[in-house]
């Protein structure tokens, strides 16, 4: 096997999360229903880039389209690129600036887990497996800072130090908790 698991891009992309929602919005009250948007857009963002492979949660749960995106983009390909997530904060800053409903600051809190979720995603596959096409279309190999095996010891170790450094980053940075 040389993809990460699902749960260990949930872990990350929530850990994460909370440093990104809480760095953002240091100063400002958030609405228990924007944390609750928000949290469900990490979960979406933690498997949205994996829906180029078949056998990946997204992809079997879409069912027909997500077997449609796998055929049509290679694994760890243009959904784990940088050109992705440009084209998720664009989709994210048009309906910000063009669509004026009630609850829009709800599907910006949403937006903003997904693309959070996604870009940890992005990032942790940098380690594990065999890298990702960050600089798609312009250069279309795989690029990575490391090959550890998935579902090794080693793996392991490595979700457990990313989560406990993120862990605290939060801290460091973040006056709100309480310790």
């Amino acid at each position: 096997m040389i993809t990460m698991d699902y749960k260990n891009h949930l872990k990350t992309g929530a850990i994460a999360g909370v440093l990104v929602i809480f760095s953002l919005y240091r100063d400002i009250s958030i609405d228990p229903a924007e944390i609750v948007i928000y949290s469900a857009g990490i979960v979406i963002g933690s498997a949205l880039p994996d829906i180029d492979h078949p056998g990946s949660l997204l992809a079997r749960k879409l069912n027909i389209f997500g077997k449609l995106i796998s055929k049509i983009f290679s694994h760890r390909g243009f959904t784990h690129s940088l050109l992705f997530i440009i084209i998720l904060i664009i989709i994210k800053n048009i309906f910000k600036n063009y669509f004026d409903y009630p609850d829009s600051q709800l599907f910006e809190f949403g937006f903003l887990g997904i693309i959070v979720g996604s870009s940890m995603h992005i990032f942790m596959d940098l380690f594990v497996g065999n890298g990702t096409k960050l600089l798609f279309p312009i250069y279309k190999k795989k690029i990575y800072i490391s090959k550890i095996k998935s579902g090794t010891k080693l793996e392991a170790f490595f979700i457990k130090l990313v989560l406990i450094v993120l862990c605290i980053l939060l801290l460091y940075y973040n006056d709100k908790i309480i310790i």
